[in-house]
This record gives structure tokens, C-alpha cells and sequence, in this order.
């Protein structure tokens, strides 16, 4: 009997044994296969994005984009705003960037802002769907009327990083202009009179000061007593080549705030 008992134990032992082996042996090939699929399958797939990644240009948030092409900022530029009031599209505002390089951060900003090139990257970085300032002082009619459509933006900048303060003092101090109350730059107004006297600028103080923040001036339309003033603590970058009858209606509109519902670059 205890023969036997002991052959029954020694049976046991061995089958247990047996198990674990075989057990071990099946982990064993279970771990080779995987590690074979990873050889055949993911690691050139991982070697193809690394390769595609090494090759691509890095991008990271607040890099600066590229300039402009040159090309670009050689000659006078169109940048178009096409404009709705209330839902109803009014007609398209064209202007006229006599000369880019005079202040090119200022008028890459402005051209990259109109394009929307950043914007993949940053949606914030386009006046698409961007809606002009609407009170009493933006609207012709109302005694608070300051001759002006302010169109802020959304205070990303698509040239450096997207917050910093754009900043060009050494441009400035070349295309200042002294008239009575203070100083203006840029494009001098006498010299683009054409098209109704309505010029294209941007603040170099105060809201907004070097970041989205634009305005279209009625400085030919306005009272004596404003005209070339209110172009003070301003750069003045373009002029309004056609669009005089939108910009009669955006003026006029008491139902709505404007807003611009595409832009770009005439030609590019």
C-alpha cells in the first residue's frame, strides 16, 4: 500500500513538473512571438514617423514663422476685408499697402493675419470672424463719433511669439510726422489722398499697442477740426483703394456690430 501511495505521489510530482515546464515553454514562445511582431510590424512603422519627424521642420509654441516672401514686400500690397452687418454680407473693403518694408513686423502682422497662414496653428491668429468695435462712437450719426471702425483682433500675433509686443523703434523714428497736438508715422497722409482720404493704421500706444489691433480712419471725411489728428500715437501702413460705399454702410449701421467674414491677400 505505501508502494503504491508513493507511485501516486511520484506521479503527481511528475505531472506538476511537466506542467510548469510546458507552462514556462509556452510563455516563453508566446513572449518570442510578440517580440518578432514588434520587429516585423511596429518597429518600421516607429522608424518611418522617426525619419518623417527628423526630416520635418520642428515647430514649437511662440516660434517665429518664417518672413513673408520677399517678393511680397518689394512692390504695394492689396489685403481685402469682405464685410457683414447682421448676417447680411455689405461688400468687400480693399486696401493698399503702398510700401511693406517701411515697418515690416507691423505689416507681416497684419498680412499673416489676413491670410490665416498661422492659423492651424493657432486659431486665434486671423481676423476671420472678427467683429469691429460697435457703440455709440463707432456709429455716424451719434456725437461721439470718432471717424474711426476699430477692429481688435484677437490679440495673437502671427509673426514672433503670438503675445509679445510688436516693437520698431529704429523704423519709427525715420517716418515721424509732426502736426499740431503730437506726432503720427508711417506712410505720411498728404501723399494718399486718394480714395477718400481713408487710411489703414495701427496704435503705437496705449489698447492694443503692437499686437492685432487695427483701424480704418475717415481722416479726408472728417471735420476740420480732427482730419490729420486723428492719426496721432499711430502708424499709418495703408489707404483704402476701393470699398468707399461699404464703408459708408458699416459706418451707418446701428443693428449689428461689422464683421469681417473673409480677408486676405489680393494676388498671393
Amino acid at each position: 500500500g505505501k508502494v503504491f501511495h508513493l507511485g501516486k505521489t511520484a506521479q503527481a510530482l511528475h505531472m506538476t513538473v511537466w506542467t510548469k515546464v510546458l507552462g514556462s515553454a509556452m510563455t516563453v514562445w508566446t513572449i518570442a512571438a510578440a517580440i518578432a511582431a514588434v520587429h516585423t510590424c511596429i518597429l518600421p512603422t516607429c522608424d518611418a514617423f522617426i525619419v518623417k519627424r527628423r526630416t520635418a521642420k520642428p515647430w514649437r509654441r511662440g516660434s517665429p514663422v518664417l518672413p513673408v516672401a520677399q517678393q511680397e514686400l518689394e512692390g504695394p500690397v492689396k489685403v481685402f476685408f469682405d464685410i457683414e452687418v447682421d448676417d447680411d454680407p455689405i461688400g468687400r473693403l480693399v486696401f493698399e499697402l503702398p510700401d511693406p518694408t517701411m515697418l515690416p513686423e507691423h505689416t507681416q502682422n497684419l498680412m499673416k493675419l489676413c491670410t490665416g497662414e498661422r492659423r492651424p496653428i493657432d486659431p486665434l491668429c486671423s481676423y476671420q470672424d472678427c467683429a469691429f468695435e460697435f457703440s455709440p462712437q463707432y456709429v455716424e450719426g451719434f456725437p461721439q463719433y470718432r471717424w474711426a471702425h476699430v477692429l481688435k483682433g484677437r490679440g495673437r500675433n502671427a509673426v514672433g511669439r503670438p503675445t509679445e509686443k510688436i516693437a520698431e523703434p529704429a523704423n519709427l523714428r525715420s517716418l515721424s510726422h509732426s502736426i499740431y497736438g503730437g506726432t503720427y508715422y508711417g506712410l505720411k497722409y498728404d501723399e494718399l489722398l486718394e480714395g477718400g482720404g481713408v487710411m489703414l493704421t495701427m496704435p503705437l500706444g496705449g489698447p492694443g499697442r503692437g499686437s492685432t489691433r487695427m483701424s480704418i480712419v475717415r481722416v479726408g471725411e472728417s471735420p476740420q477740426e480732427w482730419k490729420e489728428r486723428l492719426l496721432l500715437n499711430s502708424a499709418v501702413v495703408g489707404r483704402l483703394e476701393s470699398g468707399i460705399e461699404t464703408l459708408h454702410l458699416m459706418a451707418r449701421q446701428t443693428s449689428a456690430p461689422p464683421k469681417v467674414i473673409a480677408t486676405g491677400v489680393l494676388g498671393a
